[in-house]
């Protein structure tokens, strides 16, 4: 090969060859490469594996090699490489790999154009800028095929932590940070596309299992994601990309089933679940206001005995007919929309339970049978910042008097008691209207301070 020759007349190259004598041919030798660019490397590798690394461009940094082998019919070899501070790796449209080192084994044969190899590689780090990606002490092994018309790969990697870090969208430029720690993963590669047979690692002091897929060939590159995650703590993941970091606490599981690429959160699309036990809230944006309006802020921090909801998405954004939120001040639920970037655009209804409508006069009013009431509203803004459209202390006074309204009506449909000893006459009490005491209750509470 006149291109393979050329290479070889510049390398500093030092080769000793032992040549038989035999039919057909065979010999044996070692060739070793002392220290050169990564470019003359990255040649080398795409003569053995010819028109399979078209799209790998490499830049920057140094490498050196040593390569042993042995020619017969079938060429076997072994192949070792340290890389060293590489500038720069780009592979079709993936991030671009900045300061990426290693050290590579490589053992394997050739015949009729066609090589299979084990690869280990070890101690490898390297960054992604554009994703926050910082990795150290990779190890990857793998087991090669390459046909002049096809490449496969099978392996396994594992890596003590890489954090990963995703935009929400294009104009949003907010993201999510993920740490992911002791990460253990195969997969496969043929025809552009990495699939993760199997997963692990640790996240937000909980674990994670999965698999998926990356399509190395799509521009932007695409992902497919199958996870479950079980103990994964609320704070800790509100600690790292929100400043609450205590408004949920406790350990939550669920499972994600979507695709999108890897530009954006906004161009997912799928499916997940979510569920908590033994939790605790304090002052949530979303619930606070409530609590103030009917003088119940002693519960603005409790018990979460139970939390959970299934959602679709679709363009980044989470729609749920069945988030549940369950206290010992009562139940919340909410239908809607919970956008990636904490959007929300739904409905939120809140039932007390009877212990709160005991401590709340309000409540009492509102109530129908004196022992649960429930408040709806509408809900927009972020999960932190929530605003009630249309919701005023006017609407809750509404709701009040039609509320005291069906009782009225239910005590005037009612039968009356036909017990003879009811019909004793009782003192004299004076009479009330339920109606405009809820006004003067309410009036007290709704009343402007004056300055």
């Amino acid at each position: 090969d006149a291109k393979g020759i050329d290479l070889a007349g510049k390398l500093p190259f030092k080769a000793d060859v032992k040549v038989h004598a035999l039919k057909p041919i065979q010999a044996t030798g070692t060739a070793t490469i002392e220290t050169s660019s990564v470019e003359t490397m990255a040649a080398i590798i795409g003569i053995v594996a010819p028109g399979h690394i078209d799209g790998l461009r490499l830049a920057g940094g140094k490498s050196d090699a040593e390569l042993k082998f042995s020619l017969a019919s079938t060429t076997k070899f072994a192949f070792n490489a340290s890389l060293n501070n590489i500038d720069s790796i780009v592979y079709n449209a993936s991030p671009e790999i900045k300061k990426f080192s290693a050290q590579l084994a490589m053992t394997g044969q050739m015949a009729d154009g066609s090589v299979s190899a084990d690869i280990v590689i070890t101690n490898a780090a390297l960054a992604i800028p554009s994703r926050k990606i910082d990795m150290n002490k990779v190890a990857i092994k793998l087991q090669a095929k390459s046909t002049p018309s096809k490449l496969s790969l099978t392996g396994s990697a594992s890596v003590p932590r890489f954090d990963f870090d995703l935009p929400v969208s294009s104009t949003n430029r907010s993201s999510y940070l993920f740490p992911f720690l002791d990460v253990s993963t195969s997969f496969s590669y043929s025809d552009n596309v990495f699939t993760i047979n199997s997963a692990q690692a640790k996240l937000f002091g909980g674990s994670l299992s999965g698999s998926g897929k990356v399509f190395t060939g799509k521009t932007p590159v695409q992902l497919q994601v199958n996870a479950k995650g079980s103990d994964l703590r609320a704070e800790s993941f509100l600690d790292s990309n929100t400043t609450q970091k205590q408004v949920i606490t406790g350990p939550a599981g669920g499972t994600f089933n979507a695709e999108g690429d890897i530009e954006t959160l906004s161009s997912w699309n799928g499916t997940g679940s979510l569920h908590m036990q033994n939790g605790r809230y304090n002052t949530p944006p979303v619930v606070t206001p409530f609590l103030s309006l009917v003088n119940l802020k002693e519960y603005s921090s409790g018990d979460i005995s139970e939390a959970s909801a299934t959602f679709v998405i679709r363009q980044g954004i989470m729609t749920t007919s069945d988030m549940m939120f369950l206290s010992s001040a009562g139940r919340a639920d909410y239908r809607g929309d919970v956008g990636l970037d904490t959007s929300l655009k739904g409905n939120l209804e809140i039932r007390f339970a009877p212990v709160a409508v005991a401590k709340s006069r309000v409540l009492q009013q509102i109530s129908l049978d004196g022992k649960t009431a429930s408040i709806p509203s509408r809900v927009e803004g972020t999960l932190l910042a929530p605003v009630f459209p249309g919701f005023k202390p006017e609407k809750l006074l509404e709701l009040g008097l039609k509320r005291q309204g069906q009782k009225l009506l239910i005590d005037i449909l009612k039968p009356r008691s036909k017990d003879p000893a009811s019909a004793e006459p009782t003192p004299a009490t004076k009479k009330t209207d339920p109606a405009k005491d809820l006004l003067k209750d309410l009036g007290n509470i709704f009343k402007r301070r004056r300055k």
